[in-house]
């Protein structure tokens, strides 16, 4: 009787750390998509159009706009490549482009390799292509818009339009 009170009280205070430790993690990831949450990004085309044969290079940026040191990470943004549909590309029709990228499985929660810190008032840019992760075959005009996800929160850009020529 002795021996199952015992093992019923070690199971109980094991319960009860799992749940205490637990807790500690929920909270510092809410801190940390919290803070993550305050970042602004913008999409910016580097020329005014583009040849249907030309690279479509695009320049993605992050901006900390508060007083305070902020993390994120780049999983999902340009700053890791195409390596997940970050981008709605839609044409003149509404038609969304295909994506044809890769789809990278990361590990969770990201490792601190993949984090950039951004001092208040800071900004982190970075160039890509974007036919390097979507299908633009024809001419016309297309929407980009950077589709936020819940990993790092980044708050959407406005639209960007490109015109893509013969």
């Amino acid at each position: 009787m002795k021996k199952i009170s015992f093992a019923i009280g070690i199971m109980l205070l094991l319960g009860a750390t799992a749940c205490s430790t637990n807790k500690t993690n929920n909270s510092q990831q809410t801190e940390m998509k919290t803070a993550a949450s305050k970042l602004v990004s913008s999409l910016k085309a580097t020329q005014e159009s583009y040849s249907l044969n030309d690279t479509i290079s695009l320049e993605f940026t992050v901006t900390n706009p508060t007083k305070e040191i902020i993390r994120f990470t780049q999983y999902h943004t340009p700053f890791e490549g195409m390596m997940s549909k970050f981008l709605d590309v839609t044409d003149s029709n509404g038609n969304e482009m295909n994506y044809i990228g890769a789809m990278a499985k990361r590990m969770m929660p990201p490792p601190e390799s993949s984090y950039h810190t951004l001092q208040p008032g800071e900004s982190k840019s970075v160039k890509f292509s974007l036919k390097k992760g979507y299908e633009i075959v024809k001419p016309g005009v297309y929407k980009i818009n950077y589709n936020q996800v819940s990993i790092n929160e980044i708050k959407g850009s406005k639209t960007l339009k490109i015109t893509v020529t013969e």
